[in-house]
Formats: structure tokens, C-alpha cells, sequence
């Protein structure tokens, strides 16, 4: 009897380490800092968050602050590591929240490298993020720049545009300045992403605007092969070089 006990408690210990590392201390740790409004970040979300990610010894690798102080990304597998999908499912929005990741859920044997040869994130290295969630992001976000003169665009109004497309780390998959030209459309009848068609509405002559367009207002989960992943969110300034009736 006291061999089966023996047998089944060894079994426990088992279950309850992580199978990917066969260590307790390989689990990923969760650590709520502050409380947020009660609403529940879940899987297939696009979020807008701060973030600091350091090493055990207090090493800083990467920072919101570093890019321009805020990330925004989709709750699926492929956006982020293992970690974060593992680890933020159920933080409420507007709290922060502390992990500390074990390799095989964060950057694994190969670290983390970057095109300069170094590398932030030495391999098989547990990592430690403090998140902060500040919204979900269900719809175009919009920060007017400038308010522009005259007559608002409306659905069915045909525009000219030029603009600049970037992803969250700035680099700008496209742009009106590699042809020269404005764009020309017919706004609100689905020429264009649904993240412009909502999100130029109102626009005058003149006017700037940045916008933050969520993947389901963008190229959702399949994206546009060979330049924009699937469940990308995209960042633009547009601005309204003429309406015309």
C-alpha cells in the first residue's frame, strides 16, 4: 500500500510540473500588480498595451517606451510567444500584470537575436514582463491631427488621399510616395479596408489623421501574401488632399 502511495503522489508531482521543461521551476509564474475595470482580456482579442521585458538579473531587453509607448497585437498564436497567450488570458483591461516566462514558453534554446548580431535574450533564458493592458481594441482609433477646412467626407464622397502605412514597429509596407500620386476612391462603399471606410468619415480638405485599424478591420486572419501577415494591425496618416461631390 505505502509502494502505491508512494506511486501516486510521484504521479502528482508529475502532473503538476510543466511536461515541456520536467522542472516545477520551469512553470510560468503569474502575478497580478494592479486591478483593472473587470473586463477579462481573452483569446482573439487585439490589444493596446505597455510593456517592459527584462532578464532574472533585472537586464531591460525591450520596452513600449523604446517604441514609441504602445504595442498593439492580437491574443493568437504567432503574435507573440507562448507566454503572453498563456499568461494575460484573463487580466483585466487597465491592469498589470507580471510574468515570468521559462524558455520553452518565451524565446527557447535560440534567445532572442537581432539582425545586428546581438542578442538582448541569451538562449534557454527565463524571461519577466510586466504588462500593462490599457484597451481592447474593437474598432479604428483615431487621433485627428489636423482639422482640415470646408465640406466633410461622407459615404459615397469620391477622395484623394495620400498616406503612409506602417506596422507597430514602423516599418512602412506602403505609401503614396512610391507612386507620386494620390489615391483616389469613392469612401464608404467598401473599395477600401473597412478600418478607412469608417475611420476617414468626417475628414475636410486638409485634414491629417492617424489611425489604428484592428486586424478584422484590416486583412483579418489571412492578410495580403508576401507583405502583410494575417492578424496584423495596421497604422496610418492619411491625409485629405481633396473631396470631390
Amino acid at each position: 500500500m505505502r509502494s502505491l502511495l508512494a506511486l501516486l503522489f510521484f504521479g502528482l508531482i508529475l502532473a503538476g510540473c510543466d511536461s515541456g521543461s520536467g522542472d516545477p521551476e520551469g512553470m510560468l509564474e503569474v502575478t497580478d500588480i494592479a486591478p483593472g475595470d473587470g473586463t477579462l482580456v481573452q483569446l482573439g482579442q487585439t490589444l493596446k498595451v505597455q510593456y517592459t521585458g527584462s532578464l532574472e538579473d533585472g537586464t531591460v531587453f525591450d520596452s513600449t517606451d523604446e517604441r514609441g509607448g504602445s504595442w498593439y497585437f492580437t491574443m493568437v498564436e504567432g503574435q507573440v510567444i507562448e507566454g503572453w497567450l498563456d499568461g494575460m488570458v484573463g487580466m483585466e483591461v487597465g491592469g498589470t500584470r507580471r510574468l515570468v516566462i521559462p524558455p520553452h514558453l518565451a524565446f527557447g534554446r535560440q534567445g532572442r537575436c537581432l539582425s545586428d548580431g546581438s542578442c538582448p535574450v541569451p538562449p534557454n533564458a527565463t524571461v519577466i514582463y510586466e504588462i500593462t493592458v490599457d484597451a481592447l481594441v474593437d474598432d479604428v482609433i483615431i487621433d485627428e491631427v489636423v482639422e482640415g477646412v470646408g465640406v466633410s467626407a461622407e459615404a459615397g464622397t469620391l477622395v484623394a488621399v495620400s498616406y503612409t502605412g506602417t506596422f507597430v514597429d514602423g516599418q512602412i509596407f506602403d505609401s503614396t510616395e512610391f507612386s507620386g500620386q494620390p489615391f483616389v476612391f469613392r469612401l464608404g462603399v467598401g473599395q477600401v479596408i473597412l478600418g478607412w471606410d469608417r475611420g476617414l468619415i468626417g475628414m475636410k480638405e486638409g485634414a491629417v489623421r492617424n489611425l489604428v485599424v484592428p486586424p478584422h478591420l484590416a486583412y483579418g486572419s489571412t492578410g495580403v501574401s508576401g507583405s502583410i501577415p494575417p492578424y496584423t494591425t495596421l497604422l496610418f496618416r492619411v491625409e485629405m488632399i481633396r473631396i470631390d461631390a
